[in-house]
């Protein structure tokens, strides 16, 4: 009933994934930014489709029309991306879907995995507002990732370089198709923002920072660093970040966004 489309045609589905627009991977991985598997109910004029992103990020699109198909929607999950996403150690996918249409059809056919509703927030950027962070310590060295940086031997370098492999092709990819700067202190790789998806000149971020060096106010120097080189050019950011990441949220309201929309997601456990 449902069949993988290619790569070209992606973009036959894009509009009834309208109501989930502000997720910015579904453009990233229409414009072939980001890999990820896709399945509509019909290949040349499809109504309903499902989207995997190889990461932890399902999408729903359309409206439900009978059982059956909500069905195959469902053994998509189970029987394709479930077993992949297990070969990669994801802990738990989220699915992202419109409310109103498919959460208690979904709930109820995805009763093995414990879906569990959950809330994210997706915030706004004003071109003025941005709030620049600097690093005051001497210890601390601020830079835009590249590969020079990539290709050295520092500790927590693997860290970052597996953040850029999980949402880019390669380091050259996202090199050339991305942007991101790192922290370092005293030497080590201690936080680091990065695009992980892109749609032309719109770019959502992804931040971290190694467990020992939080609290100290890291994270928001590296995102400020993202978002003035967003603005300096023109870029368009997007954040997105779970409702009860305290963290997330600060880094977000710290450095300038504003006005967060939340939206409900179901979370599977794998």
């Amino acid at each position: 009933m449902l069949k993988e489309l290619k790569s070209k045609n992606y973009r036959r589905v894009k509009h009834f994934f309208q109501p989930l627009s502000y997720n910015l991977v579904i453009d990233s991985i229409i414009e072939r930014y980001t890999n990820a598997l896709v399945f509509a109910d019909d290949m040349e004029k499809p109504g309903n489709a499902i989207i995997w992103n190889k990461q932890d990020t399902i999408l729903i699109g359309g409206k439900p029309k009978d059982q059956n198909l909500i069905e195959a929607f469902c053994l998509i999950i189970k029987n394709i991306i479930l077993p992949e996403a297990r070969k990669k150690y994801i802990p738990e996918l989220v699915l992202h879907y419109y409310p109103n249409l498919w959460a208690e059809k979904l709930v109820d056919n995805l009763a093995s995995l414990l879906p569990q509703k959950a809330y994210r927030k997706y915030y706004q950027f004003k071109r003025n507002s941005l709030k620049t962070i600097d690093a005051q310590d001497e210890s601390i060295l601020v830079g835009k990732i590249d590969m020079e940086i990539l290709e050295q031997d520092i500790l927590n370098i693997e860290h970052l370089k597996g953040w850029i492999l999980s949402y880019w092709q390669s380091k050259d990819d996202f090199l050339k198709n991305g942007f991101g700067w790192y922290l370092l202190k005293d030497g080590l790789m201690a936080s680091w923002c990065l695009t992980v998806y892109r749609s032309l000149s719109e770019y959502e971020f992804g931040v971290a920072t190694v467990p020992e060096f939080r609290k100290q106010d890291f994270a928001s120097i590296v995102t400020s660093n993202c978002l003035k080189h967003c603005l300096d050019r023109k870029l368009k950011p997007h954040w997105h970040c779970w409702n009860k990441n305290i963290a997330s949220n600060k880094i977000a309201l710290r450095t300038g966004f504003s006005d967060p929309v939340t939206y409900e997601v179901l979370k599977l456990k794998i």
